[in-house]
């Protein structure tokens, strides 16, 4: 769900002209839904807080209304970060690949960018298709 939920808004941003208005803000709100991707697989439910966490203090009125939507539509208890505390949309980082229970020992990418591999000592490869994580 997630990985399709990504998909959409980099098709969306695709077919934009490179000058349209809201293309930022959307390459934002994928960016920030894209680095939070290895919790909301998990637990769907974080993505108010996850949103919090990654913009909370962006400038662009469309993600104060955002955040504000995402608050307001939480019946319960939830994590509400009020200043930024997780990576920010944006940024060199672009995903966060989990899978290893021991430390990462080194990785390796493919010549065409493509996939990733990294060898832990937990005694495992993994073959990381960096389109997808």
């Amino acid at each position: 769900m997630i990985l399709e939920l990504i998909r959409d808004f980099s098709d969306t941003v695709a077919a934009m002209p490179a000058d349209h208005p809201r293309r930022r803000m959307l390459g934002l709100i994928q960016g920030a839904i894209r680095l939070s991707a290895h919790i909301l697989a998990d637990d769907p439910v974080q993505l108010a807080s996850q949103l919090h966490a990654r913009m909370v203090g962006l400038q662009e009125p469309e993600i104060t209304r955002l955040l504000g939507d995402a608050a307001a539509s939480q019946t319960g208890p939830w994590l509400r970060p009020v200043k930024l505390c997780a990576t920010a949309p944006g940024g060199p980082l672009l995903r966060t690949l989990e899978g290893h229970t021991d430390s990462v020992n080194s990785v390796a990418v493919t010549p065409d960018g493509t996939r990733a591999v990294s060898a832990s000592s937990d005694h495992t490869l993994k073959v990381w298709d960096l389109s997808t994580g």
